[in-house]
């Protein structure tokens, strides 16, 4: 039976760019504490909205706050836990998380290539021609 996990983050398994956020965190969790779990985000409330992180307690913590947890967890990103913790930074945080969350998938689309590892002008291997605009395909995990 291996370690258990010190917190477990829910995403949208059908975002781009919830998906590359999730491999960032994946190539900064050495110690492998943190477990990603992609959910089926069809539904419309608030809660498809945000990034959901559950700690060993069994707390709870949605959007920035949930971006505020996972940096406390991870050795290279928990230097930066006092300064998002601040009133005003963490106010900004979360206004910036909601607008960037109802907007996530724009952003994926406007940024496909880049989220999915793959960078304009490179060769496209799918349509063997160099840049062009992004495709977006198959979500990964």
């Amino acid at each position: 039976m291996g370690r258990p996990f010190s917190l477990v983050l829910y995403y949208d398994a059908s975002c781009p760019l919830c998906q590359f956020f999730v491999r960032i965190v994946a190539a900064l969790d050495r110690n492998r504490q943190v477990r990603a779990i992609a959910t089926d985000c069809s539904c419309t409330g608030d809660g498809c909205q945000q990034m959901v992180a559950v700690s060993v307690n069994g707390q709870e913590f949605r959007g920035f706050d949930a971006i505020v947890c996972l940096a406390r967890q991870l050795p290279v990103t928990r230097p930066l836990t006092p300064v998002l913790s601040l009133p005003l930074v963490r106010q900004l945080g979360r206004r910036l998380y909601r607008w960037v969350a109802k907007r996530r998938y724009k952003i994926s689309h406007i940024f496909g290539r880049f989220l999915e590892g793959r960078w304009y002008g490179a060769k496209d291997e799918s349509r063997g021609e160099r840049g062009g605009a992004p495709s977006l395909g198959s979500p990964t995990s």
